[in-house]
């Protein structure tokens, strides 16, 4: 790619990580952080959630509907289409300040969580999540 499209691209995936945080949002969750290309989210903390895990579903699916938005204005201008992985697990987690004397974060920790950063028996959680919704994804996707 041509350093304006790259920067186009870099735009783009900017405005996708905006709207799949809208989306999160909307649903209740916690955004926790962003990590390289990636969004750490949860439900049910700071404040009790009854329907959590259902919260959960209902934004990963707006989440796909918004990206397949996305992609159709991507395309169109000629840029590459993005693709995601995206893994929910409910469980028991620690939410709170952690890590060290020199530096603490609010974060949520667990096997819950690490479940979702690496699923069992897949080194690479985006293409356990593509396996499933192969149809959802576009060929030639890149990753967000």
């Amino acid at each position: 790619m041509s350093p304006d499209a790259i920067s186009r691209a870099f735009q783009q995936d900017i405005k996708a990580v905006s709207e799949l945080s809208a989306v999160l949002q909307r649903h209740g969750a916690t955004i926790d952080k962003y990590i390289g290309d990636s969004i750490m989210a949860f439900w049910n903390a700071p404040a009790c959630q009854a329907e959590h895990a259902d919260q959960a579903i209902d934004a990963a699916c707006q989440m796909r509907f918004a990206l397949a938005r996305l992609n159709r204005k991507l395309i169109r201008s000629n840029l590459p289409p993005l693709s995601i992985g995206i893994a929910i697990h409910t469980g028991k987690t620690a939410v709170g300040l952690m890590g060290s004397s020199q530096r603490l974060s609010s974060t949520a920790v667990g096997k819950a969580v690490n479940l979702c950063a690496r699923p069992p028996g897949s080194p690479d959680p985006q293409l356990q999540y593509q396996s499933v919704n192969q149809r959802n994804n576009p060929p030639g996707g890149r990753p967000l």
